[in-house]
């Protein structure tokens, strides 16, 4: 029969994953006092760095609700976006 609305599992799968999520790592530089600079540190940090997964969509981790007809969708992969993967750099500098 077909639009049955019968619950199936012949799309489920594992959601397992690992994931880094942030890191940073920065450098505080050791100035002399004659120079332009009393100090300087550099940093430099991310978000979203690595996921190790086996999920064959785009992001294991779901979080979206497309409810349709009063059937709740949480943690169906049904048009759902990615993390975004994001770096930043720092540099505070005084004089």
């Amino acid at each position: 029969m077909l639009n049955s609305g019968q619950l199936s599992t012949r799309f489920l799968e594992s959601g397992n994953f690992m994931r880094l999520s942030n890191a940073s790592i920065g450098y505080t530089f050791d100035l002399k006092e004659d120079k332009a600079f009393k100090s300087l540190r550099v940093s430099l940090g991310g978000q979203n760095l690595i996921l190790i997964t086996n999920y064959s969509g785009l992001d294991p981790e779901i979080n979206t609700n497309k409810a349709l007809n009063n059937v709740p969708s949480r943690g169906i992969d049904y048009a759902s976006y990615p993390k975004a993967r994001t770096f930043t750099l720092s540099i505070n500098a005084g004089f």
